[in-house]
């Protein structure tokens, strides 16, 4: 059998007239993660250190979002323009009740080629945010710039208020946690991902976006997140079933 990820995807398959295989429409297989599937362990002290931190943000009533940027989007969109995108978005939301995590989702500490290696561009954020955001916002960024397994990926999520990130399997993490997400991407199998959740608008393609949609989106996000949650919750029992039918006897 072939598990197409969505309607789009199985529409391109059709086209290749294939005569054997059937064709099932799947949820990702990361929908089927479960914590013990995670074969490494990094740097588990300073996730929990930043876990506690979350935790007692939130506590505390404080409002905290994930940007999980991409060196995918960053070779589309170029440097310093993808950096500046998700910094001036910062700006324009920007509140003392506001903490922000800079989170590498696809990471290799200590490698500094780009290949699946986010903390290249977390570094390169970090690197602008120092030059034009002042000190006290600055002291409201956490910057993950080491290695992290999927198991402390969705421990630092679980607690936050919404995921921004242009990184396919980041965004199934948030939605596997019930945390609202907006997606800067490049592809369609993103928008088939939010299909099965109604959420196809939280999405847009990097060669539109620009920071008012997305400081508005943000906001947006923020003002909904309830009933994101909501809806989210509601879908993601189907959607793990259907990512489970991938391990169905043929």
């Amino acid at each position: 059998k072939i598990h197409a990820l969505g309607e789009i995807t199985a529409n391109h398959l059709d086209d290749f007239k294939l005569k054997k295989p059937e064709i099932h429409i799947a949820a990702d297989i990361a929908f089927s993660y479960r914590p013990e599937f995670s074969l490494t362990d990094e740097n588990p002290e300073k996730v929990e250190a930043l876990v506690k931190k979350i935790t007692q943000l939130k506590q505390e009533k404080k409002t905290v979002i994930v940007f999980s940027p991409s060196t995918v989007v960053l070779k589309r969109l170029g440097s310093p323009a993808y950096e500046q995108l998700m910094l001036d978005a910062i700006k324009k939301i920007d509140r003392p009740d506001i903490h922000y995590v800079f989170l590498p989702n696809s990471n290799r500490e200590g490698i500094e080629k780009t290949s699946n290696n986010d903390i290249i561009i977390c570094k390169m954020m970090h690197t602008l945010a120092e030059s034009q955001l002042d000190p006290e916002l600055n002291s409201r960024i956490d910057r993950i710039e080491w290695g992290l397994n999927t198991k402390s990926i969705r421990e630092i999520i679980r607690n936050t208020d919404l995921v921004v990130t242009s990184r396919f399997h980041c965004m199934v993490s948030a939605l596997a946690e019930c945390v609202p997400v907006y997606v800067i991407g490049w592809s369609h199998k993103y928008l088939e991902v939010l299909q099965m959740f109604e959420l196809k608008e939280n999405a847009i393609d990097f060669s539109r976006a620009n920071a008012e949609t997305l400081a508005a989106e943000i906001k947006r996000h923020l003002s909904e997140q309830e009933l994101t949650r909501q809806k989210i919750a509601l879908h993601l029992p189907e959607v793990m079933r259907s990512s489970a039918n991938q391990f169905e006897p043929m």
